[in-house]
């Protein structure tokens, strides 16, 4: 049976589920024995699943039918804080597991060697027929297309571009779709965390590096170039510091996870009393950002001030970006953003608000990211169900229903859905 009607009953299925036969013969133009056909096939091959009956308006009570979400799965990787975090997710974007590694390399040869390992750790039981593909958070810039890294200035990695696709493909033997994991992070937050049943997001990863994640008509922009959200290389301070971009003066100099520890160290210093310093016993050195954020939260002033002074600088690159954009939700994520919490988002809101359009902020949530970086894993694996053909959904006995199908993959467009499939 043509590979098309099957298509058509599929998407039927998963846009209407759960659904009669009856239902299915109005909305697809196939004929009811066709439909049955392709239905008894679907049952078999454990795509569709029964789902009791409709209730009944006088006559037999119809059968229901559904997809089953866990027919199909999508691998999600990304990396925080030294650990690499994959998701295995079903069709509805929904976790199925999760795998935590720890990583301490230094290059972007490791960092995928690594991801390689920690998904087939993650999928070592899993038939790989079910796989539709791998999708991968990295940090930098990704040419999205290729799949390529270009380069990443927090982590230091200026050489020359690294073919990451056809590295963990060759590994992993399955397809491979990579972006931005800020990218993926404000997927994640839109398919399944705080913004879940919105259309636009602007989400803001805070952390090594300071990158923008833009959701918009219920899709990730990318940019024509691959580069849209690289706001940490937007200038805040006219002629300051040299960024490791060339640019002077640049965002992430002065919100990153290092660039907030060093404001610390320095307020700390003109202030004897500080908890900063016995928090450290007088080592100013070993402070880290948790530990600002602690004595931030206990009433320190140098540490609260540090919060104040960071957001003074996030309001006014995300005052441009909110009246450039209007979107439903600013989101401040990221370890920096989730970990700090109320210290940095009151603030930012008040540096925001003097800097936005009224009418723009009335339309916009500001909120603190999902305090678990999971939702970038899972924004990953999203990546896949919205990027791999339908067809790929589909099998007939034991093969994949390619044979009479477009099977070109990726669409390499500037955007990609939010939704699935």
């Amino acid at each position: 049976m043509h590979l098309r009607n099957h298509i058509e009953v599929w998407k039927a299925l998963r846009s209407k589920a759960p659904i009669s036969l009856s239902e299915l013969t109005n909305l697809v133009p196939l004929s009811r024995v066709t439909i049955s056909t392709i239905i008894k096939e679907m049952l078999q091959q454990g795509l569709v699943q029964s789902m009791g009956f409709a209730d009944s308006t006088g006559g037999r009570p119809s059968a229901l039918l559904s997809y089953v979400p866990t027919a199909r799965l999508a691998v999600g990787v990304t990396m925080f804080d030294n650990e690499i975090i994959s998701v295995l997710a079903d069709l509805d974007g929904q976790a199925v597991k999760f795998h935590r590694r720890a990583w301490q390399g230094t290059s972007p040869e490791s960092l995928l060697t690594a991801m390689a390992a920690a998904v087939q750790d993650l999928i070592i039981d899993v038939d790989r027929r079910r796989l539709l593909g791998v999708g991968v958070g990295l940090p930098g810039l990704i040419d999205v297309p290729s799949g390529r890294l270009l380069l990443c200035i927090s982590m230091g990695w200026l050489g020359k571009p690294v073919e990451a696709r056809h590295i963990l493909e060759q590994a992993l033997d399955l397809p491979v779709f990579i972006a931005n994991r800020s990218r993926m992070a404000a997927l994640g937050e839109l398919q399944t965390g705080v913004g879940r049943g919105l259309d636009s997001l602007l989400y803001m990863y805070l952390g090594k590096g300071v990158v923008a994640g833009i959701a918009l008509a219920d899709g990730i922009y990318f940019g024509a170039s691959s580069s849209a959200g690289e706001i940490g290389h937007t200038t805040v301070v006219p002629d300051g510091p040299l960024c490791s971009c060339g640019n002077r003066g640049c965002l992430e100099l002065y919100t990153s996870e290092s660039s907030i520890v060093a404001r610390a160290i320095a307020k700390a210093r003109e202030e004897p009393q500080s908890t900063l310093r016995k928090e450290t016993h007088g080592n100013l050195q070993a402070l880290t950002l948790d530990t600002v954020i602690r004595c931030a939260e206990q009433g320190d002033p140098a540490a609260i001030a540090t919060f104040a002074d960071v957001s003074s600088y996030l309001g006014i690159a995300l005052s441009m970006a909110l009246n450039l954009l209007n979107p439903q939700m600013l989101v401040l994520g990221g370890p920096v953003g989730s970990r700090a919490g109320a210290l940095l988002l009151e603030p930012t809101i008040r540096e925001i608000e003097k800097r936005t359009l009224p009418l723009t902020l009335a339309g916009t949530q500001i909120v603190t990211g999902s305090p678990d970086q999971e939702f970038a894993a899972l924004g990953a694996a999203s990546l896949v169900l919205t990027s791999v053909p339908v067809e790929q959904f589909l099998m007939v006995g034991d093969e994949w229903s390619l044979s009479e199908a477009d099977t070109t993959s990726w669409d390499k467009s500037a955007t990609f859905s939010a939704k699935t499939v």
